[in-house]
């Protein structure tokens, strides 16, 4: 599988084979046994790089227990995080995220088994588990707490992308603290990645902390770099829908509008402050189906707010899940959060 996904080779029916084999009960479980305990980190990842979805094989992962364990050969959750190495135990939530497929509890474990393990870690393997669990949604406040007094072992790069995620964890208090130690906006070694979410970090924090993380150089440099590696298109096809039906209630709006922070906003009133996005990232927990939020969509939404921006977010996945007639109401509903003239928009319109 890892072969295949490596080399870009398009190959679902392949994979959707292996998926079946590895969910047959009893060999699932020998991915944990010496001297393979990385192998199902390696299963995972390749699933993840190849871009095909296996929501049985991730949920064999994730649960504990399954009523039908005549044909559904789970392996358990607790079991997975205490065979796992360190690193493989990021990247499994990566691999997870990477497939927008979540699994919370499943998650708290590996969080919990991070801290218990913390002090093993390397600076790249802290920053990938902090990044990983914030993406996917999980706060871990002891975790990140553990995270910041062991500081002083990560490289820039490392405490470039553990600031990221703490904000996308919301621990701000943590993340001053990591900063006012050592601020990674002073190093010239970054990479775009690691400036252009420390961009993000500093627009979060501005207003907020006395004296500011990071001045007006550093705040110039890290925003080109933000903008050269930002995905500002989408999906134009249901960014159009969405649009057309705005503007068929009569919310006037500009698409594709920026703010003068350089964040991109899908549809906007900027004279008013309002504006709709699109989150195309949602993760769908693979137990219980409920969509949770990606941890960077969240702090973009935390981000606008901060500046001001009334921002009503519609999830793609619910977009797809409903007829014409529902999605006129969802949008009505995500509309009234932020425009309470909405309801006498339609009746003019009537």
């Amino acid at each position: 599988a890892w072969a295949f996904a490596t080399a870009g080779a398009r190959a679902p029916k392949l994979f959707d084979a292996i998926a079946a084999e590895a969910t047959r009960r009893g060999v699932l479980a020998s991915f944990l046994e010496p001297p393979r305990e990385n192998k199902l980190a390696v299963l995972l990842s390749a699933f993840a790089t190849a871009g095909v979805p296996a929501p049985r094989l991730f949920r064999a992962v994730a649960v504990e227990e399954e009523k039908d364990s005549s044909s559904f050969a789970s392996i358990g959750g607790g079991k997975v995080v205490e065979a796992l190495a360190c690193r493989d135990l990021a990247d499994v939530v990566r691999a997870f995220a990477a497939l927008g497929a979540a699994a919370p509890q499943f998650f708290e474990r590996i969080a919990a088994e991070g801290l218990r393990r913390v002090a093993e870690f390397s600076s790249e393997d802290l920053a990938k588990m902090a990044g990983a669990l914030a993406a996917s949604g999980v706060a871990a406040p002891e975790l990140f707490g553990a995270i910041a007094e062991r500081e002083f072992l990560l490289a820039p790069a490392d405490r470039a992308r553990v600031a990221w995620a703490m904000a996308c964890a919301g621990h701000l208090d943590l993340l001053l603290l990591l900063l006012r130690r050592r601020n990674p906006g002073q190093d010239d070694g970054l990479d775009d990645d690691a400036k252009g979410r420390l961009y993000l970090v500093a627009l979060l924090l501005r207003d907020y902390d006395d004296p500011p993380a990071f001045d007006a150089s550093s705040l110039d440099r890290l925003r080109g770099a933000y903008e050269r590696n930002a995905d500002q298109q989408g999906d134009d096809l249901l960014h159009g829908e969405i649009a057309a039906l705005l503007t068929q209630v009569g919310w006037i709006h500009r698409v594709r509008w920026c703010t003068g922070e350089g964040l991109a906003l899908h549809m906007a009133q900027p004279e008013s402050k309002r504006a709709v996005l699109v989150t195309t990232d949602d993760l769908r927990d693979v137990v219980t189906g409920d969509h949770v939020p990606n941890g960077a969509t969240t702090l973009k939404l935390r981000i606008l707010r901060r500046l001001g921006w009334n921002v009503a977010a519609v999830s793609a996945l619910d977009w797809e899940a409903c007829d014409d007639a529902e999605r006129t109401h969802l949008l009505m509903r995500k509309l009234e959060t932020i425009d309470v003239r909405i309801w006498e928009l339609m009746r003019r319109i009537a």
